[in-house]
């Protein structure tokens, strides 16, 4: 992107003003064999003065001057930093053991990292654009210089690839959970005041099942004689078509990508997931801390495009 001014003196100080404000890079042609070339980075008050200095131009050369306005090189800066962050921090994780190639590491991963997967393309063509600005650089400009939107979309991925968006951001919920003693009558009580689904079934502290409304329609519907037993039974006898219901139970620290992807594989399989349960180690002996159903999947996209 450049643009091309009028040329009196005047406007050569507002020019080098504008680049030290808006931290643009100046480039002046003073004569056909000669070039003036001006690098404006931070735009403090005292870089401003010491720019609208002219004596170093040629008065003889201003009308006959053209001005042409670059970009910083500062985007192909950032660009190169989020782009060197990405890749350190992926072979901490991935941890080879000897040199592997970006592309390569970013192929590998991709299996086991939901964040890598979704991102993959993206970070295979920002590795071509590195090397088209690492290993062809000129003495005064980049000639790869990324558009200010690349710049914003790799740093956006650096970050959730950094600090990604996990369950701790996730509002927490009291947890409604059952016992297999408890009497099928009362949980559908609890379920049509509360407009509860679904709830874990537990024994003691483990978990043991996941009750949905869905299940006790198949257990009403498995015998005719289920409706006249409906006043006394229990959650134990609906727990054969309770345990046939889809769900997962993960860490407190798992990533709502994590989250996002169990539910859509379930999708992709033919299934549906019920439920993600949470607990401190996704072991299901410990306390439940929350519980996520597809009825979240709304939040967690909109806490995943927040963070991005």
């Amino acid at each position: 992107m450049c643009r091309y001014l009028s040329t009196s003196t005047d406007d050569v100080v507002k020019l080098i003003a504008d680049a030290a404000k808006n931290k643009y890079f100046c480039h002046l042609p003073v004569n056909k064999h000669e070039h003036l070339s001006i690098y404006l980075f931070l735009p403090s008050a005292t870089e401003v003065k010491i720019a609208q200095r002219t004596d170093f131009i040629n008065p003889n050369c201003i009308s006959n001057l053209n001005l042409r306005m670059y970009t910083n090189t500062i985007n192909s800066d950032k660009f190169l930093d989020a782009f060197n962050q990405i890749e350190q921090v992926l072979n901490e994780r991935f941890r080879p053991g000897f040199h592997v190639g970006f592309a390569e590491l970013i192929r590998r991963m991709q299996s086991t990292d939901s964040v890598i997967k979704r991102f993959g393309a993206d970070l295979r063509e920002y590795a071509e654009l590195r090397n088209a600005i690492v290993h062809n650089r000129r003495e005064n400009f980049v000639i790869a210089e990324p558009h200010p939107d690349i710049v914003e979309e790799i740093c956006r991925i650096r970050d959730l690839i950094l600090n990604p968006p996990s369950i701790a951001n996730l509002p927490h919920r009291d947890i409604f959970r059952i016992t297999k003693q408890a009497s099928v009558k009362e949980t559908l009580i609890t379920f049509g005041k509360n407009d509860f689904t679904r709830c874990p079934i537990v024994d003691g502290n483990r978990i043991i099942g996941l009750l949905t409304a869905r299940s006790i329609a198949r257990w009403l519907s498995s015998s005719i004689s289920q409706l006249d037993e409906l006043k006394t039974a229990n959650i134990e006898q609906v727990l054969p078509w309770a345990i046939k219901e889809k769900y997962a139970i993960v860490n407190s620290r798992s990533r709502l990508h994590d989250v996002y992807e169990l539910f859509k594989a379930q999708l992709r399989d033919g299934g549906s997931l019920q439920a993600v349960i949470v607990t401190k180690t996704g072991r299901p002996e410990l306390p439940i801390l929350n519980i996520i159903t597809a009825s979240d999947l709304p939040m967690i996209f909109t806490l995943i495009d927040k963070n991005q």
